[in-house]
């Protein structure tokens, strides 16, 4: 190879290397199905969302209300969010 094919050659390799390397495929309609039908795969089955089946009340007579309606218990977290309107602080009612 003289001097000049060795030139040409390298700079056909740089422009081939250069257009392969910017060529990203662009997301498309398939790309779309397959996420949609992946996270429908990752559903919680309904087994799985058992905690939906709780009784969530938002203060505590609402929640001996359902307690008594249902003959459950009441299972009472305290929290300390004094933002919460009607909230509990701590174990003491306001």
């Amino acid at each position: 190879m003289n001097r000049w094919s060795k030139i040409i050659f390298t700079v056909a390799a740089c422009i081939a290397a250069m257009v392969a390397g910017t060529a990203e495929p662009q997301p498309g309609a398939r790309d779309l199905a397959w996420v949609e039908k992946r996270a429908q795969e990752l559903e919680p089955a309904a087994r799985e969302r058992r905690i939906d089946e709780i009784g969530w009340a938002s203060d505590i007579r609402q929640a001996g209300r359902l307690a008594g309606e249902n003959s459950r218990p009441v299972f009472f977290s305290p929290t300390t969010d004094t933002s919460t309107p009607g909230g509990v602080e701590g174990a003491r009612f306001r």
